[in-house]
């Protein structure tokens, strides 16, 4: 049996299966944003453009708010039809237990959006109210992203290297778990801050009141988080190891 004839792909050194197409079309895609721009420049209104009503200025779009929306639109079409399947192909070679490009897709959407009704709050005073608290609610959906994204991050990329970088011994695999779990709670705890802080939130009185539970947990139970702190202590030090005997 003679040998499949070699295809463009395989000349070139790809995979059968390799998505040229894919990221031909996204290269050329931002080439052609690249060289649209100056031509979509004539048709932005400069230096703004209004909705009127009764031959008065409703909502006022700026410059920069049109821009915003023209270029949100250029992601949403390179995530769709380029990164995402790109993204799953190179995920399909390695050995990716997650993939963020959806993530990161909404956490640069989340902070368009809020730009953009940034600028509108700037220059309608008759919906400042209105967009403000959209501003909010949008500010407060980008940190959620941003803390799903920490956590993935973190407990996939991070804790593995630095686990494997701390262990002394090849059974010794009780830091990745430790670490996991003390990230993780750090990350919760900012997320939660920032997530509150949108909403404009006093923590004066909400660190008081953690105070002052935290106060009373500590001393209803001094014996188990001695134990737990020790525990940790004796990890860190790393006086002996899986595996060895103790007299």
């Amino acid at each position: 049996v003679s040998p499949p004839e070699p295809t463009f792909k395989t000349r070139l050194g790809f995979k059968p299966d390799f998505p040229f197409e894919r990221l031909l079309g996204f290269v050329l895609s931002i080439a052609l944003i690249l060289f649209l721009r100056p031509y979509i420049a004539d048709f932005v209104p400069s230096p703004y453009y209004s909705i009127t009503v009764e031959d008065e200025d409703f909502i006022i779009f700026t410059e920069l708010s049109i821009w915003t929306l023209i270029l949100m639109a250029f992601v949403t079409f390179l995530t769709v039809f380029f990164i995402i399947p790109l993204a799953l192909y190179f995920r399909g070679l390695s050995e990716w237990e997650w993939d963020p490009t959806v993530v990161v897709f909404w956490m640069i959407m989340t902070r368009g959006f809020s730009l953009f009704f940034s600028e509108i709050a700037n220059t309608n005073a008759n919906v400042e109210d209105y967009t403000l608290i959209l501003i909010d609610i949008v500010d407060s959906i980008f940190v959620l992203f941003m803390t799903v994204f920490l956590l993935r991050a973190y407990s996939n990329y991070f804790v593995p290297v630095i686990s494997d970088w701390l262990t002394v011994g090849k059974t010794d695999t009780q830091y990745g778990p430790l670490l996991e779990i003390m990230g993780s709670l750090l990350i919760i705890v900012f997320g939660i801050t920032n997530f509150l802080s949108t909403y404009h939130v006093d923590f004066g009185v909400l660190l008081a009141g953690v105070g002052v539970v935290g106060l009373v947990i500590a001393l209803a139970a001094q014996d188990t988080l001695s134990n737990f702190f020790s525990g940790i202590l004796l990890l860190l030090d790393q006086g002996f190891k899986t595996g060895d005997m103790i007299y």
